[in-house]
């Protein structure tokens, strides 16, 4: 028997696909800064991104629109189901409407603010610490940010989803904490004295964008609510997110640039129209698949999908670290150190989410596809004790018949045709 087993399910390509769009995009970003600025200031070049992702979210009408032509072509070759042809029993999902009355919108509106507010930290954070991108734009503040994303997402997943904490998943989190115990030091070591960088000012900007980690976890936590109480299909929501944060964008917009006087300083030039076009599109297409994997996983599966940005950092560093010629041993043992502590963390999650399965220790008695096998086993043994008994019962009255009842003959077929 193998120690490990990959548990692989088809909906695992959406992951893979946002890890490389997320690598073949911010790493450009890391690398050519100036594609994707423009404007001289932080602030505004960072709502300019929430107003891109904004567009992304509404893209997200022409999926809504092929879903409507695609169920219409089903219905119009299906009937209508009546109460009078289910025999006048009332159907057990009667209700479903109202509890999107009562509740759906109000918390799809609260899933529109946490969205809006994540997005706009960043800005935020500029805004309030005076810092630029320079300065606190480093892996260091990405993977803080990162961490306490991860270990919120867990945290919700228990206290709100009430996820069972099995054996598995106690390790899971137990190797999270091991990665980034080894990860942040080795950040921390790589950017120390560094000129570009100032610490104080990067633990400021941090300690504002850190609230990120508690936003966007808890409107993954509500998508996932939504997705599995009101049975609405991710296409929907996310336009639906992306009309309720369009109004919230149009309304704060004039706002914000009223009462602080803004002078705009935006600039396009061709190579700044193309990064709009193709942020815009990618981020539509992992905003997308960033809810199928919540829809067919859980809100915690996006750890690994954060993991992602991890994974860019660290591919910079190692391509400045190839590019400095003033190289250092510590630097490549530090390099290395992160790789080994993102490879855990990403290890952690697919374990938590039962995407890798270690068969030792009774790590794999309550993944799903142990408490399946052993319900198929413990059928068997029920249909084979259900035999014996009737069996014995056939022995004891008729003893010199052999005949079998058509119940026996069943049990028997079964029993066969599993075998």
């Amino acid at each position: 028997m193998s120690f490990i087993s990959f548990n692989w399910d088809k909906h695992f390509i959406f992951a893979i696909i946002y890890w490389a769009l997320e690598i073949c995009v911010r790493l450009p970003m890391y690398i050519q800064w100036d594609y994707f600025s423009m404007s001289k200031s932080d602030v505004q070049n960072e709502y300019i991104f929430v107003i891109l992702l904004n567009i992304s979210d509404l893209l997200s009408i022409f999926l809504v629109l092929y879903i409507k032509c695609a169920f219409r072509r089903k219905k119009d070759g299906n009937n209508k189901l009546t109460k009078e042809n289910t025999g006048g029993v009332e159907l057990i999902y009667k209700d479903i409407e109202n509890i999107k009355s009562n509740h759906f919108w109000k918390k799809m509106i609260l899933v529109s603010l946490l969205s809006y507010f994540s997005r706009s930290l960043y800005w935020i954070s500029y805004a309030i610490s005076g810092a630029n991108n320079e300065e606190v734009s480093h892996q260091l503040q990405k993977d803080v940010v990162n961490t306490f994303d991860i270990l919120m997402r867990y945290i919700f997943s228990i206290f709100i989803l009430r996820t069972i904490i099995h054996k598995h998943r106690i390790l899971s989190i137990t190797l999270i904490f091991c990665g980034f115990v080894i990860l942040l030091p080795a950040d921390f070591l790589l950017i120390n004295g560094k000129d570009e960088i100032s610490m104080a000012t990067t633990l400021f900007y941090v300690g504002i964008l850190v609230l990120i980690s508690i936003s966007l976890p808890l409107e993954d936590t509500i998508i996932k609510q939504l997705l599995s109480d009101s049975y609405i299909l991710p296409e929907y929501l996310m336009f639906l997110r992306g009309i309720f944060e369009a109004i919230i964008i149009i309304c704060i917009t004039p706002i914000l640039y009223y009462s602080f006087g803004i002078k705009w300083t935006i600039y396009f030039e061709k190579k700044h129209i193309i990064t709009i076009i193709v942020y815009t599109l990618s981020s539509f297409v992992k905003s997308y698949f960033l809810i199928k994997i919540i829809y067919h996983f859980s809100s915690q599966s996006v750890s690994f999908l954060v993991i992602s940005e991890s994974v860019t950092g660290s591919i910079n560093e190692i391509i400045e670290f190839i590019k400095d010629e003033n190289k250092e041993p510590l630097d490549i043992l530090l390099l290395i150190l992160e790789m080994i502590g993102i490879l855990i963390i990403a290890f952690a999650t697919l374990l938590y989410d039962e995407v890798i399965i270690i068969k030792k220790w009774k790590l794999d008695e309550n993944v799903k596809s142990g408490i399946i096998s052993r319900g198929e086993e413990d059928m068997i043994k029920l249909k084979e004790l259900e035999l014996a008994r009737i069996s014995t019962f056939d022995e004891n009255n008729s003893p010199t018949e052999n005949i079998i009842s058509p119940q026996e003959k069943s049990i028997v077929d079964d029993i066969n045709y599993e075998e």
